[in-house]
């Protein structure tokens, strides 16, 4: 319990002295600190999502991202270096509460939602982020804090337009991360 208060009170004073801000509560403003990510189900709606994921890290380097993915996509996020930790969508309805607890404990100061179903709003809203932006169109915008209508087709700039409320995109181009090849070999199958 010792080494844990002291990493946190350590990583507080990392974040601050990186941003140059003095946070006498170890909280530094407007800086997220931990950012929760739900991703899609499906492998080419993931595969857009990446670059938005790597501004993030390029934008907030010492937040640290959960990501909530299906069990085939967490070896990728964690050869990417794209999430310090990753959950599994419960396939049975046993595992639902030690998931929900794992995603809102510790809470996340800001939650994205690549998907516009009213399940990613759910998961959302069960991360007890203060902050929940995501792409929808139905009632699920209740449950946003900042919500975009997701008529749009899937694709990268979809995906980078949630991040612009944090002001991670507003500057240059963020380049996407290098796939292994396996993946794009398996991505390049599955699209054609």
């Amino acid at each position: 319990l010792v080494m844990e208060e002291y990493e946190r009170s350590a990583r507080a004073g990392e974040i601050a002295a990186y941003y140059g801000r003095t946070a006498a509560t170890g909280a530094v403003a407007h800086t997220p600190q931990r950012i929760t990510i739900i991703m899609p189900d499906n492998l080419r709606e993931a595969l857009f999502t990446l670059p938005a994921i790597a501004g993030l890290r390029a934008h907030f380097p010492l937040a640290q991202v959960q990501a909530v993915a299906g069990r085939g996509q967490q070896p990728l996020l964690r050869q990417l270096d794209l999430a310090e930790h990753t959950l599994a969508k419960p396939s049975q309805l046993a595992e639902w509460p030690a998931f929900l607890r794992s995603l809102c404990i510790p809470r996340a100061e800001v939650c994205l939602a690549f998907l516009t179903d009213l399940s990613a709003a759910l998961l959302a809203g069960c991360s007890l982020a203060p902050q929940r932006l995501g792409f929808t169109d139905s009632a699920a915008d209740l449950i946003f804090t900042d919500h975009h209508q997701s008529r749009a087709p899937v694709s990268p700039a979809r995906a980078l337009s949630l991040t612009h409320v944090l002001g991670v995109s507003s500057g240059a181009p963020v380049r996407p991360p290098v796939l292994p090849a396996d993946v794009v070999e398996a991505a390049n199958v599955t699209l054609s």
